[in-house]
């Protein structure tokens, strides 16, 4: 371990996005609904960065811990950040062997040049623009950030009406697809941009569970009752068409930003 956990830089936990806050009621669905993430783009994971014992890494927005998890066999220490209170405690429920802490990826909770590496899946698009110099602040010269997102096929109908109900009802909650999230790693002069690979799996899930999983979209889950069941009510129909269980089509990216400077 190159460093150790401590108060973030301005000694703030930093503010969660409003829209975020609906994750905690739907902790038990998300962890239960959503896609994990395929053995290539784990194992490409630890190549890259480099996970192994005596190593420290982050896992940013670890959310109920799904990607989190499959971080411990690596034998890398890892610690998981997460500021919404179900989606921790979630996260502590399932994941055993991690530290975890209550803080945002705007204020991170570690030590200056003490991170030999950092993940954050699904999650990046709700960072504020000053992750981009927590980055700077606790990743090693040389180390690296892995941006992770499970991107749907929208060429599969029960995929592509998913991210069109979502559109739908975002008003304006950020998303990965609109690429905002890049703007502040460009235009930071101590983030190199270490390119982006793709795993093309599928993964599959029964019809209720497919209905689950559109219940935790953030927008979703903070519809009215009426609003949701007539919007899942649609998704119902497309399913129709599609066997139960129905393996959902998607891509997992994996982008990289490395820390300028050598470790």
């Amino acid at each position: 371990m190159t460093g150790s956990a401590e108060t973030g830089s301005d000694g703030e936990t930093g503010a969660v996005h409003p829209a975020a806050l609906s994750f905690g009621p739907v902790a038990d669905v998300y962890d239960r609904a959503r896609p994990d993430y395929p053995s290539e783009a784990v194992a490409h994971l630890a190549r890259v960065l480099d996970l192994r014992p005596g190593r420290l890494v982050a896992d940013i927005g670890a959310g109920t811990g799904k990607l989190t998890r499959l971080l411990v066999p690596t034998g890398a220490e890892v610690h998981a950040v997460e500021p919404v209170d179900g989606m921790r405690d979630g996260l502590v429920r399932t994941t055993p062997g991690v530290t975890v802490h209550a803080a945002t990826a705007e204020a991170l909770p570690f030590g200056p040049a003490s991170l030999d590496g950092a993940t954050a899946a699904q999650a990046v698009h709700w960072f504020g623009p000053a992750w981009a110099d927590e980055l700077v602040r606790t990743l090693r010269p040389g180390a690296a950030i892995a941006v992770v997102y499970n991107v749907r096929d929208r060429t599969q109908p029960v995929q592509a009406a998913i991210s069109e109900a979502r559109e739908r009802v975002a008003d304006g909650a950020p998303s990965y697809a609109s690429g905002r999230w890049r703007e502040p790693l460009e235009a930071c002069d101590g983030l190199v941009d270490g390119g982006a690979d793709r795993f093309p799996w599928a993964y599959e899930r029964s019809h209720a569970e497919v209905l689950d999983q559109v219940r935790s979209l953030a927008p979703i889950s903070a519809l009215d009752s009426a609003h949701r069941d007539r919007l899942l009510a649609g998704i119902a129909a497309v399913l129709e068409g599609e066997p139960d269980p129905v393996a959902l089509r998607c891509t997992t990216e994996v982008t990289l930003w490395r820390r300028a400077g050598r470790g």
